[in-house]
């Protein structure tokens, strides 16, 4: 599921490197919401300021899982 990586232009990246990228959580505005561009977890995330639910992580940015 490469959910974030489809909607990069919603979030405001801070850097990246050749196995992630770190933007600012929609949620918490923490600066650690890292998504994944490693082959065995592309495109997985976490907030690693404030922990915040992927599920808010995904609305934050306008994405409902029922669509």
């Amino acid at each position: 599921m490469t959910i974030l990586l489809d909607n990069l232009d919603k979030l405001t990246v801070i850097n990246q490197t050749s196995s992630y990228i770190r933007c600012v959580c929609p949620v918490c505005n923490g600066n650690n919401l890292k998504i994944s561009l490693s082959n065995h977890a592309y495109g997985a995330y976490k907030c690693y300021d404030n922990e915040c639910h992927p599920k808010n992580i995904r609305e934050a940015i306008g994405y409902r899982d029922w669509e």
